[in-house]
């Protein structure tokens, strides 16, 4: 993923990091490490472990999830952190557009632009049509 127009391509999130002046940088480049990646490796793992322990022939050998555990370890996170370094070195882009300062009141909404109606009736169709299906 690349942000930017003209530019040197740079890595996306730190480079959006950046550009909404954030101030824990180090705290992205740990989430987007570790956050996402280990949560469904340990979701895995104890799936895998459930079915290991089951006896059942599906499971994942251990030396492949080392071998996950391998090259997200030594791949995927030092790519990553050569990646956000590069993209907190690139310059703040430029605004495409001017935006006023002066804050403008938001109108009310209808009721059916309510996020929670919106939900439920996007939901709707596909429940209705499973349920006459059946």
């Amino acid at each position: 993923l690349t942000a930017g127009g003209d530019e040197a391509p740079a890595p996306a999130p730190p480079r959006l990091y950046r550009q909404i002046d954030g101030s824990h940088p180090y705290a992205l480049i740990g989430a987007l490490s570790f956050a996402l990646p280990g949560s469904v490796f340990a979701a895995f793992t104890a799936l895998d472990l459930v079915l290991w322990a089951r006896g059942a022939t599906s499971a994942v050998p251990l030396t492949t999830l080392l071998a996950l555990l391998l090259l997200w370890l030594g791949l995927h996170v030092p790519l990553l952190a050569t990646g956000a370094s590069l993209g907190f070195r690139q310059p703040r882009a430029e605004d495409p557009c001017f935006t006023n300062l002066i804050p403008r009141q938001i109108p009310t909404q209808p009721l059916w632009a309510h996020p929670l109606v919106a939900a439920l009736s996007g939901g709707l169709l596909p429940f209705g049509s499973a349920a006459i299906e059946l």
